[in-house]
């Protein structure tokens, strides 16, 4: 359960440490980023536990903390560091038993692969090796190697790989490289898909996985192991990824499991990454994923500043996996030099507090909750419709993870006229309300205006967005920072919480339908004129006028087109 903020390190025994973590280390002290500081006894127990969370556990029993030591004395050649270092790591090992340890995290088979990483280090370091730092990388070894132990699926399964590796290669045992190798090439292939979308169905873990799979590929040219051509080519790919994903500022659009953080400029997203100062722009406006991702684009700053083009996501595919939420078909849209319709992050928190079931939860997300049902975590959102053209952008999404109802979005972008349109169905077998929900940044102050549910943001600088209801208003509000239950919240990094305004537009019955207009720009005057509007069995006809010029949208069940009318 990483919690990091970048792509990780080309090299496993040189982790890059703050130089002042050492000395915090000889006085007792430790910190854990993101948490805070605590004093511990000289002489661990390991069943330390100050602050009652799993994601300071893990850290402590990966041990990768203690890189700063040896750090700080390979600089200073000052023997404190060193001799705590390797008091560390034996004590460690001396007091962990695998039968009744101290700790749920001793053995742990995330903080395993990452102390087995430790170990692998030191023994590269303590020569000659003593018996104690033999036994234990030999003990650690056998753990990542044995099958039952091995978790198969997902980043932990990656982590012990590269585990399994350092150790196979440090010792060496050639029978745990190659076992490591295999265990690698087999995962990417279903971790990371031909398009280069990972399964974790997070951006930040879309982060994670490119910086591990590029270090267990080092790791294995290191070794004297050729990387695959597919592992090779499906790494190739991730970057993609990043560009079409991230807001138009460069940073995460906080899918899932994801904080704010910027995406860092590798491959293809360096363009976007460095504000377009390095690389080239994507080669299309738009990109559909069949892992459940669709990002559509204004443009890359060829006709106005890249951090004030727009970016539309919506998300679609398999039911919750991973690191993912139960956000079926929810949207994002950023531009202006910000996010306007946001995503608010997660997990918060990994010890299964309510805030972190909340962030996973649908009300978490700009989708249509159903007052009394819970979606369920399986089961698909099929993409049932796109068309992507020059001039915008279409993708119909049908699901049923409500019990007794069915759930049409179609989404339009404009890109001539720079206008995102939601259109929601909503069939139930009996009567619903239905909770048409969109996030928003803290200081949005979203005001309503007329008597449809329209309502416009009122940011003093930054991004704004006037918002149009066209049908579906009979119900409206705005939430900030409720308690209970939870909504009006984003958490913006682990354990942190800020309350921002939740507008929520309802309506009941059987048959429901939503149709929203979204108007982005620097300022709160722009508007559209709608000449004519109405619905059709799926779907809608629409006529705007947005600075002189009309443009007729049809949308139906699976398909949109766009034309212009005369003035």
């Amino acid at each position: 359960m990483p919690v990091r903020s970048s792509a990780a390190p080309a090299t496993l025994c040189a982790l890059p440490v703050d130089a002042t973590e050492a000395d915090n280390l000889l006085a007792n002290r430790y910190r854990f980023a993101p948490h805070p500081e605590v004093t511990l006894p000289a002489d661990l127990t390991w069943s330390e536990d100050p602050l009652h969370d799993r994601n300071w556990r893990f850290n402590f029993h990966a041990l990768r903390w203690t890189e700063a030591l040896y750090d700080a004395w390979d600089s200073s050649h000052d023997n404190r560091y060193l001799d705590r270092y390797t008091t560390l790591l034996q004590d460690w090992y001396e007091d962990n038993p695998t039968s009744n340890p101290p700790s749920d995290f001793s053995w742990n088979d995330h903080s395993t692969a990452w102390r087995g990483v430790v170990y692998a280090c030191a023994l590269r370091r303590l020569l000659p090796r003593p018996s104690w730092l033999t036994a234990a990388a030999e003990l650690h070894g056998s753990k990542l190697a044995d099958d039952d132990f091995y978790v198969h699926h997902g980043n932990h399964a990656l982590n012990q790989a590269i585990g399994l590796l350092e150790l196979g290669c440090a010792l060496p045992n050639t029978s745990w490289r190659d076992l490591a190798k295999a265990r690698i090439e087999t995962l990417v292939r279903e971790s990371v898909d031909t398009q280069g979308a990972t399964n974790e169905q997070s951006d930040g873990y879309q982060i994670y996985n490119y910086g591990q799979y590029t270090l267990a590929a080092d790791r294995m040219r290191a070794c004297a192991v050729t990387p695959s051509a597919d592992l090779e080519d499906r790494l190739s790919r991730m970057p993609r990824f990043l560009a079409y994903s991230a807001t138009p500022t460069g940073r995460t659009v906080m899918i899932g499991d994801t904080i704010d953080m910027p995406i860092p400029a590798v491959g293809e997203a360096q363009y976007v990454a460095t504000g377009g100062d390095q690389g080239s722009p994507p080669a299309s406006a738009s990109l559909i994923y069949r892992a459940g991702y669709a990002f559509f684009h204004s443009g890359w700053g060829a006709s106005r500043d890249l951090s004030d083009e727009c970016v539309v996501g919506v998300r679609f595919g398999p039911g919750r996996a991973f690191h993912g939420h139960n956000d079926a078909a929810a949207v994002t849209l950023g531009g202006w030099g910000d996010r306007i319709l946001v995503d608010p992050g997660g997990p918060h928190d990994f010890n299964g507090s309510s805030w972190q079931t909340f962030f996973r939860s649908p009300a978490a997300h700009n989708t249509v909750t159903v007052d009394g049902l819970t979606m369920y975590s399986s089961g698909s959102t099929d993409m049932i419709g796109s068309r992507s053209v020059a001039g915008f952008d279409f993708i119909a999404l049908r699901h049923g993870k409500y019990h007794g109802v069915v759930h049409d979005r179609r989404v339009f972008y404009s890109r001539t006229l720079d206008v995102l349109i939601v259109e929601d169905h909503l069939k139930a077998s009996v009567t619903r309300t239905f909770r048409q929900l969109w996030h928003l940044l803290p200081d949005a102050s979203p005001a309503w205006y007329g008597s449809n549910g329209g309502f416009v943001t009122r940011r003093a600088a930054g991004a704004n967005v006037k918002v149009r209801q066209l049908v579906g208003s009979k119900g409206r509000q705005v939430i900030t920072g409720r308690t209970s239950p939870i909504q009006g919240w984003i958490t913006w990094g682990y354990g942190l919480l800020a309350r921002a305004p939740v507008v929520s537009v309802s309506d009941s019955g059987r048959d429901v339908r939503f149709v929203t207009m979204f108007l982005p720009s620097k300022t709160i005057s722009r508007g559209a004129s709608v000449r004519h509007f109405s619905l059709r069995t799926e779907g809608f006809d629409l006529t705007l006028a947005i600075n002189g010029r009309n443009e007729r949208i049809l949308v139906s069940e699976r398909t949109a087109s766009e034309a212009r009318l005369a003035s």
